[in-house]
């Protein structure tokens, strides 16, 4: 009877050996890639050249000023600034100060940039403002006829 145990435990190891194998070999297979599965790179947004339109491109046109002050030297006012949402050539910019005698005003044109359009500096001479608080606005007139404001900036001729 002995020998049939030996013979059964034989033969029950050798199944146990065969199966073990069996299933190790089966989950090293499924993760190599057969010649048709490939495996793939993750996916990556690649932005567009084209430029994504901004609120500006549909906002109403404003003038900001940039610059509004007494040079370093004392002699002259600069001022400067830009009109958002239209971007042309050839416009007219006009910056005008105003306190409560007087107003003043120097002119200059415009030159279209990427973002919108450019005024050109302009200056004044400090002689031309009384000392105190004056306002100083940019009021553009567009190619097109159409006039075009922004908010005015305070500035001080000391």
């Amino acid at each position: 009877m002995m020998q049939a145990d030996h013979g059964i435990r034989g033969t029950l190891h050798s199944v146990l050996l065969v199966g073990a194998v069996a299933v190790f070999l089966s989950a090293c297979s499924a993760s190599i890639p057969t010649a048709t599965e490939r495996p793939q790179p993750p996916v990556t947004q690649i932005p567009s050249e084209k430029p994504t339109p901004t609120a500006m491109s549909s906002a109403v046109p404003e003038t900001v000023i940039v610059v509004a002050g007494v040079d370093v030297d004392g002699l002259n006012v600069t001022v400067s600034g830009y009109v958002s949402g239209i971007i042309e050539d050839g416009g007219l910019c006009r910056f005008v100060f105003t306190d409560l005698d007087s107003t003043v005003e120097v002119q200059t044109d415009s030159i279209a940039n990427a973002s919108g359009t450019s005024c050109r500096s302009a200056q004044v001479p400090v002689e031309s403002l009384s000392k105190g608080e004056w306002n100083v606005a940019l009021l553009y007139t567009s190619v097109g006829g159409g006039p075009v404001t922004g908010v005015p900036v305070e500035m001080e001729i000391p």
